[in-house]
């Protein structure tokens, strides 16, 4: 299963020679999301081995933060510039039907805390359709797990470690409501061993297997469109009689007003505003 997940987010363009600004978006966890965690548990001795599957359901919170681009819809390019999923602790339990070396129903109680998800560098990608594809991104996954098997291993341990795998994200992108959301989140298979340190002799192994399914986590935000106006000069968002002002003020010395960046605002800035103006 490929490691996937999904986020927006801006990289800057060049419109016409200005470089168009950012537009910011801050994405939570709507309230509802939650991950289906199943864990399989398997345990290896000299003479032989078992395993046993059990699973739950957690909420899932996080954060996150995307940049659009350019700097107005429709956006055509997106950033992750942040993502961090937590996943609420979760307590599984198995049972061991004649495991050699253990003797025969072993009970054995797992524990996942501290369970987080984040990706380990900046994303980017092309917006198409209202969605983006993110392909070979990396994630940080972090965890505690807490083991206690039929009295004789009890341990707990941590897991933080960075992956790269084949990605692939979606991410929708509500332009007419200034808002963006995220959502098809998945995760590859997470497996952990247990310190061998941590075993008693005559056990080789304890490895963990975790799968996540965070279909049903999606994440939401707003943002603030800010349109580059050429010859705007007081960010009102048309080019008017404030903006000539304004050269006018400026003319035949250094200022804003140099559009062509000749050094002085002079008659082609002022050939270049009255060619912009608003209707």
């Amino acid at each position: 299963m490929t490691k996937n997940m999904c986020i927006a987010a801006i990289a800057a363009s060049m419109v016409s020679g200005v470089v168009a600004a950012d537009v910011i978006s801050s994405l939570t966890v709507n309230n509802g999301s939650s991950a289906s965690v199943q864990i399989r548990l398997e345990v290896s001795t000299f003479v032989g081995g078992a395993n046993d599957t059990d699973s739950a359901n957690a909420g899932v919170g996080g954060v996150g933060e995307i940049a659009l681009g350019p700097d107005q819809a429709p956006f055509a390019t997106i950033d992750v510039n942040s993502l961090g999923l937590a996943i609420d602790n979760v307590n599984l339990d198995y049972e061991f039907y004649c495991v050699p070396f253990f003797g025969c129903s072993v009970t054995a109680d797992l524990g996942v805390t501290n369970f987080n998800l984040g990706i380990a560098e900046t994303l980017s990608a092309s917006i198409s359709g209202g969605s983006a594809t993110f392909n070979n991104a990396i994630f940080a996954p972090s965890f505690d797990f807490d083991v206690n098997i039929g009295g004789i291993i009890s341990t707990t341990f941590s897991g933080n470690f960075v992956e790269t795998a084949e990605q692939t994200f979606s991410c929708d992108v509500d332009a007419e409501n200034g808002t963006a959301s995220i959502s098809n989140f998945q995760i590859s298979q997470i497996v952990f061993e247990v310190p061998a340190e941590e075993l008693p002799d005559g056990v080789d192994s304890v490895t963990i297997f975790a799968d996540v399914n965070l279909s049903n986590v999606t994440m939401s935000g707003t943002y603030d469109e800010t349109k580059d106006v050429p010859g705007d000069l007081n960010g009102d968002q048309i080019v008017d009689g404030g903006d000539l002002g304004i050269l006018l003020s400026q003319f035949n010395q250094a200022g804003t007003a140099d559009f062509d960046d000749s050094g002085l605002v002079d008659g082609g800035d002022l050939g270049f505003l009255l060619s912009v103006w608003t209707n």
